[in-house]
């Protein structure tokens, strides 16, 4: 799939968020190729020694970020490991709301040791708290648009109609006919565009629109018939096996 960054955007936010932290934070494209990495911090002293005069050590190095990497992507969310030379690296892949693969946020050359000259000393429990800063970083990153897949014309129109129709049945053949283009095409596509077929992609924009309308404070009763459900206990136990909890945990406390 082909995407778009706005590497300036890009680029502004990782170089500050490396100047702020003293680390350096970098970005690897779909293609794992290294990018926006020119405010951030350079590598390590060490690093850039035994990189630039050993091509092996180099070549271990290369081999460690894509195997994390594709560690990271398999397993869809952040990791914390340490590089071939013992350093502490960690990597946030960011995902859209339709599970594509957009990239990783990669950082560290962190020393937890302090065994290794010219590399920044760091424990575990501060790469954690990076990654967490780093996860709501790169939602903003996704919501900004700063990186975002170019889609075919009938997926956005799709993804229009549905948004116009959410609480309404909405089935494949309507969606044909309603968009112009055949069947068999979008009952082929529609699950790899959206990262899941029609009736649970529906269910899932209906229960993000009724955890909204119960925090704004509408009751159960109103969010379930308002979001197309058949009644209030079928809603309840749709948003249970959603969110982990019910709905009645999701209303404002001072809401009886």
């Amino acid at each position: 799939m082909r995407y778009t960054i706005k590497k300036s955007a890009l680029v502004e936010v990782l170089g500050l968020l490396s100047d702020l932290l003293k680390i350096r934070i970098t970005f690897f494209d779909v293609d794992d190729m290294e990018s926006a990495d020119e405010k951030s911090l350079p590598r390590s002293n060490f690093c850039m020694l035994h990189r630039n005069a050993n091509a092996k050590f180099n070549r271990r190095c290369e081999t460690c970020d894509k195997a994390h990497l594709d560690e990271a992507k398999q397993k869809q969310h952040a990791i914390i490991y340490r590089c071939h030379a013992g350093l502490l690296e960690g990597i946030v892949p960011l995902y859209n709301r339709y599970k594509h693969y957009l990239g990783s946020i990669v950082f560290g050359q962190l020393d937890d040791k302090k065994k290794t000259p010219g590399v920044k000393y760091g424990t575990e429990d501060e790469m954690i708290k990076i990654v967490h800063l780093l996860q709501i970083v790169s939602t903003c990153i996704i919501q900004q648009d700063i990186i975002q897949l170019l889609r075919p014309p009938w997926v956005t129109a799709v993804e229009q109609y549905i948004a116009d129709n959410w609480n309404q049945k909405v089935r494949l053949k309507e969606l044909s006919k309603a968009i112009g283009i055949s069947y068999s095409q979008i009952a082929h596509c529609f699950s790899r565009e959206f990262g899941m077929p029609l009736r649970p992609y529906l269910k899932k924009l209906r229960l993000e629109r009724a955890k909204m309308l119960l925090e704004n404070g509408s009751s159960i009763k109103e969010c379930a018939y308002a979001c197309g459900f058949y009644d209030e206990f079928h809603f309840s136990k749709a948003f249970k096996l959603e969110y982990g909890f019910s709905p009645v945990k999701a209303k404002p406390t001072h809401v009886k």
